[in-house]
């Protein structure tokens, strides 16, 4: 049993998937485990930089990736570059001990950003297919960049004071993320960001 999963990467909560759509997934998901077949599942046309966003975030963030696999095929390598690109940036809390390690991080990440904007990513994998993303779905840098501030804040470990703060950060990490996905989507339009929003803080 999933337990709760939110369907294709939006947000949408629910007890479990539909029978169809689970199967489905499970294939895509079995589909993965050889090079060859993430290839396939990516739309990338090789295992490569795909192929390591792929397995990143299968085993750092599986329920997203399970939902990535129910997107359209066109957009599945661009919804894992950015949800991959999510993944790198929560690790840095989890893997510095001091702060001032954790803000050099969080400024590489906002410069490979910068990088990426100007068709100049470094050479690795999630910045390559974040690279592709921007490139081929015209993405909003703000969005990145507001991830990447707020995590960066977060760094302090304090904890929310309110209900507002708990929202704020909200709005601005997972609803951003949304947005984006939205995007890649080509879904735009004042009532589905307005949906993005209060999903992403939900």
């Amino acid at each position: 049993m999933l337990g709760t999963l939110r369907l294709g990467g939006l947000g949408l909560c629910c007890r479990r998937l539909p029978r169809g759509l689970w199967v489905h997934a499970q294939l895509l998901s079995g589909a993965a485990e050889t090079r060859q077949s993430v290839a396939v599942v990516s739309s990338a046309g090789g295992p490569g930089t795909a192929g390591d966003c792929l397995e990143l975030l299968r085993k750092r963030d599986y329920e997203n990736y399970l939902c990535s696999l129910l997107l359209p095929s066109e957009s599945r390598s661009s919804a894992f570059a950015l949800r991959a690109f999510n993944v790198e940036l929560a690790r840095v809390k989890d893997s510095v001990s001091e702060k001032t390690i954790g803000l050099r991080r969080m400024h590489f990440w906002r410069k490979t950003v910068e990088d990426i904007y100007c068709d100049n990513p470094p050479h690795q994998p999630v910045d390559i297919e974040l690279w592709k993303a921007v490139r081929r779905h015209n993405l909003t840098k703000r969005w990145l960049m507001k991830i990447i501030g707020k995590r960066e804040k977060n760094l302090d470990n304090k904890a929310h004071c309110n209900i507002q703060e708990l929202e704020n950060y909200a709005e601005n990490t997972q609803s951003c993320l949304l947005y984006l996905t939205l995007e890649i989507l080509s879904i735009k339009g004042l009532h589905a960001d307005h949906a993005a929003s209060h999903i992403g803080k939900a």
